[in-house]
């Protein structure tokens, strides 16, 4: 039995996400159309709320750019294709790690090869191990490898589009192939804690926290990192339970 698929579409035309549908459902049967949306904050809900295998998004969501929706989403692993009627995003999307970025009108044959990578890119990423049996480790996907991180050699993770950058005690950094959601997920919460969207902070590399002149936290390596104002009252509560 071939494998399934699960995705979803974020477009604010209509009839581009009927015509995508239409498409993927005549040449792709094993892929099966979860959600749809047609606005930035429906699209969230979409990401959120589902699991998916792949997302296509619209770079314009009306007044919104639908990329900026990976910066926040709780997306695991789904493979992203974007679709625009402009080229003017191409390379800033890079940074996403997409499939493919489609120009509208594209073509069958197009969408057919984008597709079909990531079906690939699916298939690999479900190879790799989230988290190994060890309490005290992580398994941190890097390009084609598998690098095995001590979480207290980690002071904290940044979020680079659908990529996660680690900031280690060695003072070396590790780009990694899942986005901050992800992580934010399997981390354990007693000793990490996302203080932005940008941020996920290991709890035990923190100096100080100021919270006059804005709201921030120093690591013992001397980095200053904001703590964004919906984080505030949770962090402290954090802070004072440990």
């Amino acid at each position: 039995m071939a494998q399934q698929y699960i995705a979803g579409i974020i477009d604010d035309d209509e009839k581009s996400i009927k015509l995508l549908s239409f498409y993927l459902k005549e040449y792709f049967p094993q892929i099966t159309i979860k959600a749809t949306a047609n606005s930035w904050n429906d699209g969230l809900s979409v990401i959120n709320n589902n699991v998916l295998d792949l997302i296509f998004i619209d770079i314009h969501l009306n007044d919104d750019l639908g990329f900026e929706l990976l910066d926040i989403a709780n997306s695991k692993s789904a493979q992203v294709i974007f679709i625009s009627s402009h080229e003017k995003y191409a390379l800033k999307v890079f940074k996403y790690n997409p499939v493919d970025y489609l120009l509208k009108p594209f073509n069958i044959k197009d969408l057919c090869a984008s597709v079909n990578r990531a079906f690939k890119k699916c298939q690999i990423s479900k190879e790799v191990p989230i988290k190994d049996a060890n309490p005290n480790l992580i398994a941190i996907p890097v390009g084609p490898i598998i690098k095995m991180i001590k979480l207290n050699e980690i002071k904290y993770f940044e979020s680079c589009g659908n990529f996660s950058k680690l900031y280690l005690v060695d003072k070396t950094t590790i780009l990694a192939n899942k986005n901050i959601g992800h992580y934010e997920s399997i981390l354990p919460e007693s000793t990490f804690f996302r203080i932005h969207k940008k941020y996920i902070i290991n709890i035990s590399h923190i100096k100080e926290i100021y919270k006059s002149d804005g709201f921030y936290c120093e690591l013992n390596n001397k980095t200053i990192l904001s703590v964004s104002r919906r984080k505030q009252e949770e962090f402290q509560k954090l802070l004072l339970l440990k």
